[in-house]
Order: structure tokens, then sequence, then C-alpha cells
């Protein structure tokens, strides 16, 4: 199983966007996204549905999808 904070960091390499572009789209400040990434915290679903978005813009349900079922593997949800 790969980590969300590894699903998280590739897409953002993946993606068009620096990762201040990243935190800018979303609505939060690049510490947050810095957290997330570094797995000190887990995004809301609001924020995982932005995330999706901007990171899987042509298949953001499938990127949603992918970034939520790694965080209940993790966390057990």
């Amino acid at each position: 199983m790969i980590p969300f904070t590894e699903v998280l960091t590739r897409a953002i390499e993946d993606s068009q966007h620096t990762p201040n572009e990243v935190a800018d789209l979303c609505g939060v400040c690049i510490h947050t996204l810095r957290a997330w990434v570094d797995g000190i915290h887990i995004p809301k679903r609001q924020y995982l549905n932005r995330l999706a978005a901007i990171l899987y813009p042509s298949a953001s349900v499938q990127g949603y999808n992918i970034m939520v079922n790694t965080i209940r593997m993790e966390q057990g949800w």
C-alpha cells in the first residue's frame, strides 16, 4: 500500500503546479499543504475534493476516490 503522503507528493510532482500554486488553488496556506504532505494532518473531505480537482483535472472523481481510499486504509475509517 502506498501511504497517503506519497500519493499526495506524487500527484503534486506530476501536476503542472508548484506546491505554492496547489495550496493557493486549494484555499489553504503552504504550511497546511506541507502538513498534509508530511503526514502531520489529514485534509478534510472538502479539501480532498479541491485537491482532486486540482491534481486530477480530467479525472477528479477517480483522484478523490484514490485519496479517500488510501486514507481509509491507513486510518481504518
